[in-house]
């Protein structure tokens, strides 16, 4: 967990650095910022072993919900780097439980007075993650008359942590009392999240963007989540080896979760707030901030255009 701070803190060390070489960058360092909000949908796909050789899944999942809060800064026409906050939730059953190995052989289970009986789980599982992230963003798109659109595509690179809140038990409570396990069967990681339970995380994502003005615009996101977990779905993997005298040795499987988003949310464009540097005047007779968005095109001056024209381009080349 230490070098997984440790790596997103250099990144974002070096990142900074870069950009500030450049002194046009750092002086206009105040410009070219966005706020988004996102909700929607995740889904716990798969779960693939750490020598990518064969993908595994105990339990079957169901679509959750997820949201996130991103602060981006743009340094130039293409490229972004961002801090996001995300929120996800997973969850899933088990109708018939007797091949979830960790379970049927596990002593912690299957011990004394207690016996894990093969019936019907559940699952709940929640994530925070904070991530620094990183964008392309492509040239706005043309319409078939070769006009601008107010939409482009944008990829996105994301390293960051996550941490882990998971309960898993039988969806029958009756099968507490005959199994006498705990309800839930097993918990971690839930109410306040401690430290330990958080694990490197890794997203890649492609997603569009439509500005509806200089200031606010829609976006959709799909992303791709690589978790360094393996109990995203409540269970640990193991496989199993039967030994003589009908003993088993159990044999645990290292793997990564991989989830998969998809959201949609609004986003709001603005520049911090710089010494007098304001223009215009306000309904209310006051000062007020122009902000100038290079991907939103005014109607008025998007003209049909033919394919080799110059007429588009980013207002930091326009001279």
């Amino acid at each position: 967990m230490r070098k997984v701070i440790s790596i997103v803190a250099l990144l974002l060390f070096f990142s900074l650095s870069l950009f500030s070489q450049n002194s046009g960058l750092l002086r206009d360092f105040h410009k070219n910022w966005k706020v988004s909000a996102m909700g929607g949908a995740s889904y716990l796909a798969f779960e693939l072993k750490k020598d990518f050789m064969r993908a595994t899944m105990d339990m079957n999942s169901t679509p959750n919900l997820a949201f996130s809060v991103t602060m981006n800064k743009r340094f130039n026409h293409h490229f972004e780097v961002g801090l996001e906050y995300e929120k996800s939730y997973f969850s899933g059953f088990k109708n018939n439980s007797s091949n979830v190995n960790w379970l049927m052989y596990d002593p912690q289970f299957n011990n004394g007075d207690k016996k894990f009986i093969p019936n019907a789980l559940y699952y709940d599982t929640d994530i925070s993650s904070f991530y620094l992230n990183f964008y392309y963003c492509f040239l706005n798109m043309y319409s078939m008359r070769y006009s601008l659109l107010n939409m482009n595509f944008f990829l996105k690179g994301g390293l960051g942590f996550s941490s882990i809140g998971v309960a898993m038990g039988y969806k029958n409570p009756e099968d507490y009392i005959a199994s006498n396990l705990l309800d839930p069967i097993y918990v971690k990681g839930q109410g306040r999240h401690p430290w330990r339970d958080s694990y490197g995380t890794l997203h890649l994502g492609l997603g569009i963007n439509y500005y509806l003005s200089s200031r606010w615009s829609m976006v959709l996101d799909g992303t791709l989540l690589f978790v360094s977990s393996d109990y995203l779905d409540g269970v640990h993997n193991f496989d199993i080896k039967k030994l003589p005298d009908e003993q088993v040795e159990m044999i645990r499987i290292g793997v990564f979760d991989f989830v998969g988003q998809l959201k949609v949310g609004v986003t709001y464009h603005f520049d911090l707030y710089k010494g007098r540097r304001w223009t215009g005047v306000s309904p209310f007779g006051k000062k007020r901030n122009v902000y100038k968005n290079d991907f939103f095109i005014d109607k008025k001056y998007n003209r049909v255009r033919k394919p080799h024209d110059t007429f588009y381009k980013p207002s930091y080349r326009r001279r």
